[in-house]
C-alpha cells in the first residue's frame, strides 16, 4: 500500500511538471540566441569603430535611399549593396553559447572597450544596437568557425556560428563605391582615346556602324569591348595626400553618351603605386592601382586592340 501511495504521488508530481512545461507561461525568460532583430529598411545611420587603433572611425548615413560614408574631414559615396549586406550580417548572427561574464577575461577574447571593432546601429537616432566584434576561431578539424561578441555595457562574451566577427568589415573601403563606368553600350555614340593632349584614336557610331575616320571597323569587337566596360569597378583602392600631383601627360577615355560623358584617367606614377593611378568622372573621389597587366590593360589595352 505504501508504494502504491508513493507511485501515485510521483505520478501526480510527474503530471505537474508536465503541465508547468508545456502550458506554463509563455512570458518567461528564455534563452534567446539572437543579437539583434531589427527592420534593416528602418536604419539610418551605423557608426563603426575599427579595431586597428591606426585607421580612422567613420558613419554610414542615409539619406533618402543613398547611403554615405563620413569620417571627420572626408565623405564618399557609399554602395548600397555593401551597407544592406552589413546590416543583413548583423541580423543573422546566432548565438551558440555564453563563454564568461568575467570582465577580467575580456582582454583574452580581444573584446576591451576600445580596443575591437564596434558597430552601432540607429533608426531616427535610436541606438538599437551597440555591438563588440572581435576574436574569430576556426576548428581545422571539425571544418567550423566561430567569432566571439558582446554587447557593449555587458559582462557576456558570447560564442557565434560562422564569420560574424569577419562579415562586417572595419574597413572604409568595403563599403565605398568602386565603379569607374556605368552605361548602356546602346548610349554610346563615340569613344576617344587621348594620349597626353592629342586624340590618338577615336571611333563614332554611324547608324548601326563603328567608323574610324571614314573606315568601317569591326562592330562585334565594339560590342564586346563596351559590354566589358559598361560596369567595369576597381578594385585596389589609392589613398592621395596633399602632396601628390597628376602627371601632365596621361592616357584618357571619353564615352560620349546621349545624355552625358563619362571619362576615365589613367596616371603614370611612381611616387604611390608604380604603376598607374586611375580615376572617373562619376567616381572623382575615387582613385584606384593598377599595373600594365591589370585593370589599365582591361581599360586602355584592349581598346587599343580595336
Amino acid at each position: 500500500m505504501k508504494n502504491k501511495k508513493l507511485l501515485i504521488i510521483f505520478v501526480v508530481l510527474l503530471a505537474i511538471y508536465a503541465g508547468v512545461t508545456l502550458f506554463g507561461d509563455k512570458n518567461e525568460s528564455s534563452f534567446n540566441d539572437k543579437i539583434a532583430d531589427f527592420d534593416t529598411k528602418s536604419i539610418d545611420a551605423i557608426q563603426i569603430h575599427p579595431k586597428d587603433a591606426t585607421k580612422k572611425d567613420f558613419s554610414l548615413q542615409k539619406d533618402g535611399d543613398a547611403w554615405t560614408i563620413k569620417t571627420t574631414n572626408e565623405s564618399y559615396q557609399a554602395d548600397n549593396s555593401s551597407v544592406e549586406n552589413a546590416l543583413n550580417s548583423l541580423n543573422k548572427i546566432k548565438i551558440k553559447n555564453i563563454i564568461t561574464k568575467n570582465p577580467d577575461k575580456f582582454a583574452k577574447y580581444e573584446l576591451e572597450d576600445g580596443k575591437c571593432k564596434e558597430v552601432k546601429v540607429f533608426s531616427n537616432k535610436k541606438k538599437l544596437l551597440d555591438l563588440l566584434l572581435s576574436k574569430f576561431k576556426f576548428n581545422q578539424q571539425a571544418r567550423t568557425a566561430s567569432s566571439y561578441i558582446r554587447l557593449a555595457g555587458k559582462d557576456e562574451v558570447y560564442s557565434t556560428d560562422g564569420f560574424a566577427s569577419m562579415s562586417i568589415s572595419d574597413n572604409i573601403s568595403a563599403y565605398r563605391i568602386k565603379d569607374l563606368a556605368k552605361f548602356d553600350i546602346n548610349d554610346v555614340n563615340s569613344i576617344k582615346y587621348t594620349d597626353g593632349d592629342n586624340i590618338n584614336k577615336e571611333l563614332t557610331k554611324q547608324g548601326k556602324d563603328w567608323t574610324k575616320g571614314n573606315v568601317i571597323v569591326d562592330s562585334t569587337k565594339i560590342a564586346g569591348y563596351l559590354s566589358s566596360m559598361s560596369s567595369i569597378k576597381g578594385s585596389k583602392f589609392v589613398e592621395i595626400d596633399s602632396g601628390w600631383q597628376k602627371p601632365s601627360s596621361f592616357d584618357k577615355l571619353e564615352f560620349n553618351l546621349d545624355d552625358k560623358t563619362i571619362i576615365i584617367n589613367a596616371y603614370p606614377d611612381t611616387m604611390i603605386s608604380s604603376g598607374f593611378i586611375i580615376n572617373s568622372s562619376i567616381n572623382d573621389k575615387a582613385y584606384f592601382d593598377s599595373d600594365s597587366t591589370g585593370l589599365y590593360k582591361r581599360i586602355f589595352g584592349k581598346f587599343e586592340e580595336l
